[in-house]
């Protein structure tokens, strides 16, 4: 007789469901945390603190690292945060220690199995930086994927889903590796692969959409347009809901960025207020009315100033650098069901920018 047909047979009913308590009151826990255990090294981490469903996941972003004391603040600070997992958006380790050392130090302030999804930054390739400063397949090899349901290129061109919670898609835009040249000019197959990955998740009932990469388009620092505004357009024209980005040496986020009959495109030369949503005072936003840019340059690595007089500064609500409230630390991001929940964590302590999106 199967489990079921033992279930409903009424004699049997009262036996059943003392188990069950039970199973409950003393080993439902233990499972629960073995099962737990498991998640964590083989891939997908869902939290389990009793603030927070577990349908939640809570992860960190950071680009722009190094190898220095200040790295090693950012680490401390994305550990005491007690996140899921790490996206780190390119420019590692600077050729500052080779990629073994510098992801034994990373393993060592976060965990052996602790997931750190990787994607490259220019200084990650040797064509670039030369072989000094190392190259991102071997810093994807000693910092491996770790979550399931991944497709594409790890450490290059890749996504991978937290069940229909989360899409995460990282790309490596205006980056060169072993020859293979990423452009995502509208038209290119990279654009084309982004565009069905996005729409993908949108089908799928998919909550959010997140997409990480290194370089920028929109900056208030030094940085100029290098992914073309082909790709801006597209992400915000998607409706993505955020865009992770490193390369410049700083905190900066945007407001939400849209595409409407008033703003065909988002020049950086050109701002126009009819290209953004403000959200309200307490920073809230709707998810479906555009797309944030946060910039959390910040993973150790000598800030730079920022810049407001740029005309793209005005695209940003946020700006953190050398000569502006100057501090390290990741990009906080706690997802739910019906919210996505950001901030601006500093190895100070304090948070800045609390931001968020209701669904």
């Amino acid at each position: 007789m199967g489990a079921m047909g033992f279930i409903q047979n009424k004699e049997h009913v009262v036996p059943v469901i003392l188990i069950v308590l039970m199973l409950a009151a003393v080993g439902l826990s233990a499972i629960w945390v073995s099962n737990q255990t498991q998640v964590v090294t083989e891939a997908v981490v869902v939290r389990t603190s009793a603030s927070e469903t577990t349908s939640g996941i809570k992860f960190a972003a950071a680009g722009d690292f190094d190898a220095n004391d200040d790295t090693k603040a950012v680490l401390a600070k994305i550990a005491e945060e007690e996140t899921d997992f790490t996206l780190a958006l390119g420019d590692l380790s600077y050729g500052t220690v080779s990629e073994n050392e510098w992801c034994d130090m990373v393993k060592g302030a976060l965990g052996a199995t602790y997931p750190v999804q990787v994607v490259s930054g220019n200084h990650d390739v040797e064509a670039y930086a030369g072989p000094s400063q190392g190259h991102i397949n071997r810093a994807a090899a000693c910092l491996p994927n770790r979550m399931a349901n991944t497709q594409g290129t790890y450490g290059q061109n890749y996504f991978f889903d937290q069940d229909k919670l989360a899409r995460f898609i990282m790309i490596s835009p205006d980056i060169t590796i072993d020859d293979r040249a990423y452009s995502f000019a509208k038209g290119e197959p990279d654009y084309i692969w982004l565009s069905e990955t996005i729409d993908e998740a949108k089908v799928n009932d998919t909550a959010w959409i997140i997409v990480g990469m290194h370089k920028n388009c929109l900056s208030a620092g030094t940085k100029t347009c290098e992914i073309g505004t082909d790709l801006l357009d597209l992400l915000a024209e998607k409706k993505v809901d955020l865009v992770l980005q490193g390369h410049e040496h700083g905190y900066f986020r945007s407001k939400q960025l849209t595409i409407n009959d008033q703003c065909s495109s988002l020049q950086p030369d050109d701002y126009k207020a009819a290209c953004v949503n403000e959200g309200d005072e307490n920073k809230a936003y709707n998810k479906g009315d555009g797309t944030i840019v946060a910039i959390p340059g910040t993973g150790g690595h000598t800030l730079r100033d920022v810049d407001e007089g740029r005309a793209d500064a005005q695209y940003f609500t946020y700006l953190s650098g050398k000569n502006a409230d100057p501090v390290h630390g990741p990009l906080i991001v706690e997802l739910g069901k019906d919210s996505l929940e950001a901030y601006f964590s500093g190895v100070d302590d304090k948070k800045r920018d609390e931001f968020r999106i209701n669904r």
